[in-house]
């Protein structure tokens, strides 16, 4: 895991412990969904990736039992930052 559980469940704003293996199993999925477009944090971590970690994760979260909705569609802002990460390249340590 690249994004510490620490810092996203600060930008969550979840402060109990209750949920922290799902919590880390959506940063993972989120991470992968990252790698899977393309996108790598670089090296230092590339803030926006950090921030399209810590979206995905609390968008999965706040959705995790959403029934007949559309969870393809990103919160607001989320595809910009997405397509800032791919169109910089960033990958590897290329940041």
């Amino acid at each position: 895991m690249i994004c510490a559980l620490a810092d996203v469940k600060a930008y969550m704003q979840v402060t109990d412990d209750g949920d922290d293996a799902l919590i880390t199993t959506l940063i993972e999925a989120a991470e992968g969904y990252l790698a899977d477009a393309g996108i790598h944090p670089g090296e230092p971590i590339d803030a926006r990736y950090a921030l399209a970690v810590s979206a995905l994760t609390l968008h999965w979260y706040d959705n995790r039992q959403a029934v007949d909705t559309n969870l393809t569609d990103l919160p607001l802002g989320l595809r910009q930052v997405i397509n800032q990460l791919k169109a910089k390249g960033v990958r590897g340590s290329e940041a």
